[in-house]
């Protein structure tokens, strides 16, 4: 319990260096080359005029959305998405889970989460929206933590 409750203490901590912190633009040949972790869902609409450069080398693809996920914050760098007239669905389940592409030390649990809401007055803000593409057949992955960031509760 004790551990618990000081794990939920640094949350706050990596949420606002999450948010806050720059970096400054890294000499690639002095890095070691990561393996590319593209997943690639045929042509994703959601970047039709292009998707947004940088980020990672942890680009995920889907149909619903396209994501670049940060391993060090296990948050997404940048998440794109298209809303249109039949993507839009609302009452959609809320089953939250690891994100099954990303490896799991590169993105977060749902028992991170256990108690934030109480302890630390945060919620589970999707970045490409439920509401707005849970009308897409491959809606669930909406709900993989690699595409929540916390948010200020109401």
């Amino acid at each position: 319990m004790n551990k618990t409750i000081n794990l939920l203490k640094l949350l706050p901590v990596v949420l606002l260096s999450a948010c806050t912190t720059s970096y400054p633009p890294q000499d690639t040949t002095s890095v070691p080359e990561l393996p590319h972790r593209d997943i690639i869902v045929q042509q994703p609409e959601n970047c039709s005029v292009g998707c947004p450069q940088g980020g990672s080398q942890q680009t995920i693809y889907r149909h619903v959305y396209t994501l670049n996920n940060n391993s060090v914050t296990k948050f997404a760098n940048w998440v794109a998405y298209s809303v249109t007239k039949t993507s839009q669905a609302s009452g959609r389940p809320r089953n939250w889970a690891q994100d099954p592409d990303l490896p799991p030390s590169d993105t977060l649990a749902p028992s991170a989460y256990k108690n934030a809401h109480a302890l630390l007055k945060v919620d589970r803000g999707h970045q490409a929206p439920l509401a707005g593409l849970g009308g897409v057949s491959d809606w669930p992955s909406l709900n993989y933590l690699s595409n929540i960031t916390p948010q200020k509760s109401a």
